[in-house]
């Protein structure tokens, strides 16, 4: 997960499973990214904490 600014907030790897939960509770309220890598590829989505 990264930051607005392009920081690295949190790294997370998960093996052969098809969801994963990331507890948010303590992070500030922003704009995050998160970034998804499999061997098929990988996504980017954007997470806003209100």
């Amino acid at each position: 997960m990264f930051d607005i600014l392009g920081r690295v907030i949190t790294t997370t790897t998960v093996a052969n499973k098809f969801s994963c939960q990331l507890d948010l509770s303590n992070l500030n309220k922003a704009m995050y990214f998160v970034q998804v890598s499999t061997n098929d590829g990988s996504v980017t989505k954007r997470i806003i904490k209100k």
